[in-house]
């Protein structure tokens, strides 16, 4: 009991040292979020109620999850150094008349048009597919390459161009970026994927922001509220789309009643494979090498067939029975940083992507540092997507980027230097002449 006191007494001094500051995004928050659901949620809520209905391919014990939990403290020194080095902070760009240029929103509004023409004439029948059920969805998404880069761009894209839209801070721009939100969070609830859901929602923090800042109550008091109201609301959610997509009939609460919270939603697949590392006495450890992949996972196997396999793939094959490309449990990267350096693995992996998150940030503003509402919309919804990827995955962020980045970089590239948007414009009004 007085190590459980412990943990929260920890948890809200580390809330209570943050201050949200009016239009600037409370990254660290965000990321203490993300980190306790998928890190920090699992061995807290097994030590207070003592492992009630596990069944984790690990013995799972109180030495486990202790040891769990001085990797996610670590983890959130480290990744606060590394973004404090690059000194980073995200503020909420102002529209102003000089604020931003034509070329930002022509260019995501033409990446949509095109992917969505690209998959609508090619892949029809995939899409097909995709609606009927989860396992064809994803059959159809790790076999075709194309396909799921095609789609992955088209969900970034209308993500960004709503971020855009709220930005605006007026009616129309607002009706239609919600409109545009409930398309996208549809096609994720038809085709089963969470991905597109998440992404309609990420604006949301965009458009409401503003507003939660001018809560007449202590900045450091919100950050307390948000945090356990997202820590319950997001578990809850998660838990319920898992349990409608596999098609169990349990109703929500009783569910709980027998297995818990967090031991059943997304964290768990992540936490599995720590659980699994944590309990190898053997363990090998690698000093950094895992990290290679996360260079150069964005090149496609077919114009590199040697490319490193990631540790995330390599722990599946080992542990997914039957297992086929796409399979996995989810890959903690706290396991992936305990297999390089042992328990101070917490602190130098994240200590990495603060680094590089602060470091990508900077990349981005000289990439559109004409256009910085546009530059700010697509660095966001990037940040905030892997803010989740990384608590799933192994360290990925600088391919994450790279793949990313390159179909909004040329669009916005082609655009500026061809005024396409102003040529386009000068036909439609001919024809109208």
């Amino acid at each position: 009991m007085m190590y459980i006191i412990f943990i929260i007494i920890l948890l809200l001094g580390g809330l209570f040292l943050f201050k949200t500051e009016r239009n600037q995004i409370n990254i660290f928050l965000i990321f203490f979020i993300f980190c306790f659901l998928y890190s920090a949620s699992i061995p807290i809520e097994n030590l207070i109620f003592e492992g009630a209905d596990l069944d984790y391919p690990f013995t799972a014990s109180t030495a486990i999850f202790k040891k769990s939990l001085s990797l996610f403290f670590l983890g959130l020194l480290g990744f606060l150094l590394g973004t404090h080095i690059f000194k980073f902070k995200l503020d909420i760009p102002q529209i102003t008349r000089n604020a931003v240029t034509k070329s930002g929103g022509y260019s995501v509004l033409y990446l949509l048009i095109i992917t969505l023409l690209g998959l609508v004439t090619v892949y029809y029948n995939e899409i097909l597919i995709s609606f009927k059920s989860y396992a064809g969805n994803y059959m159809i998404t790790y076999s075709n390459p194309v396909y799921a880069y095609l789609k992955e761009t088209l969900f970034f894209a209308v993500s960004v161009l709503i971020t855009l839209l709220y930005l605006r801070r007026k009616r129309n721009p607002i009706i239609l970026g919600i409109v545009l939100s409930l398309v996208l969070a549809f096609l994720g609830f038809k085709t089963n994927d969470k991905d597109p859901m998440f992404l309609a929602a990420v604006p949301y923090l965009v458009l409401f922001y503003p507003l939660y800042t001018r809560v007449k109550l202590n900045n450091r008091l919100k950050s307390i509220i948000v945090f356990f109201s997202i820590a319950i609301l997001i578990p809850l959610c998660s838990l319920r789309f898992t349990l409608y997509r596999g098609g169990d009939e349990t109703g929500l609460i009783t569910y709980i009643k027998e297995h818990g919270v967090y031991s059943r939603f997304d964290a768990r697949g992540p936490y599995t494979s720590l659980g699994i590392v944590l309990s190898d006495d053997d363990i090998e450890f690698k000093y950094g090498k895992t990290y290679t992949s996360g260079f150069v996972n964005w090149i496609p196997r077919f114009i590199w067939s040697g490319r490193p396999t990631n540790p995330a793939e390599v722990f599946a094959k080992e542990y997914v029975k039957d297992w086929k490309p796409g399979m996995g449990l989810g890959y903690s990267p706290l396991a992936e940083a305990y297999t390089n350096f042992g328990i101070l693995g917490g602190f130098i992996h994240f200590l990495i992507y603060g680094l590089c998150i602060g470091g990508i940030y900077k990349l981005t503003k000289f990439i559109f540092r004409d256009d910085n509402i546009y530059m700010f919309s697509v660095f966001f919804v990037w940040m905030m997507y892997n803010f989740v990827m990384m608590f799933r995955g192994h360290f990925n962020l600088p391919s994450s980027y790279i793949r990313y980045i390159l179909p909004f970089l040329v669009a916005y590239l082609f655009i500026d230097k061809y005024q396409v948007h102003i040529v386009v414009w000068k036909k439609i009004m001919k024809l109208k002449g």
